[in-house]
């Protein structure tokens, strides 16, 4: 047969079947003959025509996928609104319910009368209670009651242990 890398002779196969449609198209293309002008006519044609539906088709599909993310967006951002607000107006109402208990009240009445005693088992007991509605709720890392000079009276994390400072509420 013919060369080392040639099996079965299909390299030289592959070659002349290449030189065969090489010299078709040169003859088409370069001949000024009747088939060659109705075949660049109507190449051109049924070119145009591809090319106009492929565009035509892009635009159309391109509008409804956009059509169609917009609104699973707008769906998105709906419900995630939605659970936004209902999350934070649960915390308002956790809030209100905090604020609610009668230990702040009773703990601001013994400092006042410096019952440093009572106010040490007021200010446990709001630690307690922050802690039992913490675990009940499930969303809260720390709770803590401030008094008006900025400092921690009652938290979830009093990691000091130690009474209330000295200082007006």
């Amino acid at each position: 047969s013919g060369e080392a890398g040639d099996f079965l002779g299909l390299k030289s196969f592959i070659e002349r079947e290449r030189e065969t449609f090489l010299r078709g198209l040169r003859s088409i293309f370069q001949k000024d003959t009747l088939s060659r002008q109705l075949l660049v006519g109507i190449l051109w044609s049924v070119i145009l025509a591809v090319s106009l539906l492929g565009i035509m088709s892009y635009v159309v599909v391109s509008r409804h996928i956009l059509s169609y993310i917009q609104q699973e967006l707008d769906g998105l951002t709906t419900n995630t609104a939605l659970s936004l607000q209902s999350f934070f107006h649960q915390r308002v109402n956790d809030l209100e319910v905090v604020s609610e208990t009668s230990l702040i009240g009773d703990f601001n009445k013994s400092w006042a009368y410096s019952l440093k005693t009572e106010t040490g088992s007021y200010r446990r007991a709001m630690a307690d209670y922050f802690r039992r509605f913490a675990d009940r709720s499930g969303v809260y890392y720390d709770i803590f009651y401030v008094d008006s000079g900025g400092r921690r009276v009652a938290s979830l994390h009093d990691v000091t242990g130690e009474e209330v400072v000295e200082g007006p509420l």
